[in-house]
């Protein structure tokens, strides 16, 4: 769950139980998506049918985007671009009844990550390969641009993965 931040308009939900899912690719636009059912902290058992794009990170590994897709097409940054506010989610590698609540950290121009964790953040060459590593331990992932339907505008954000397999979502906050 993307904890609100102070100044964010929208709201905080939080999802569960993400499950019984489907791999597509898209041969003729070359993307892959992962369609699933999930259910959310504000509505009880009813669940809904999501769509979320996925990556193959520099390792070979899929990623998922944290947000369902949206037909974004910004594939590209400048460092510029990412500094300043984020809410990381580290998913660890449990079963969790509750969703983990994010963490808020300032990606700095310099590459340090300062905050709710410390560690470093890196963007590739190719202007969305993403680096982030907290507390000693390196995640691989893409940079993307998405919608946050529960603040109601486009963030910056990643999915990234460890090499041991933990997930590590990342969303800029939605201060407009």
């Amino acid at each position: 769950q993307f904890r609100q931040e102070e100044g964010e308009a929208g709201r905080a939900a939080g999802v569960l139980s993400p499950g019984h899912n489907s791999v597509y690719y898209d041969g003729e636009t070359g993307r892959y998506f992962l369609i699933f059912h999930q259910r959310f902290t504000d509505r009880g058992e009813a669940h809904e049918v999501r769509v979320h794009e996925m990556f193959i990170n520099e390792n070979g590994w899929p990623v998922v985007s944290p947000f369902r897709f949206d037909g974004g097409a910004v594939r590209a940054f400048t460092p510029e671009q990412l500094t300043g506010t984020w809410k990381l989610i580290n998913h660890q590698r449990n079963n969790n009844p509750t969703p983990y609540l994010s963490r808020t950290v300032t990606f700095a121009p310099d590459g340090t990550l300062s905050g709710g964790w410390e560690g470093t953040w890196e963007l590739g060459g190719d202007g969305k390969t993403a680096r982030v590593t907290l507390n000693g331990t390196r995640f691989d992932g893409v940079f993307l641009r998405s919608w946050d339907a529960d603040n109601g505008m486009w963030v910056q954000a990643f999915t990234a993965l460890s090499a041991n397999g933990t997930a590590l979502w990342g969303a800029g906050a939605a201060l407009g």
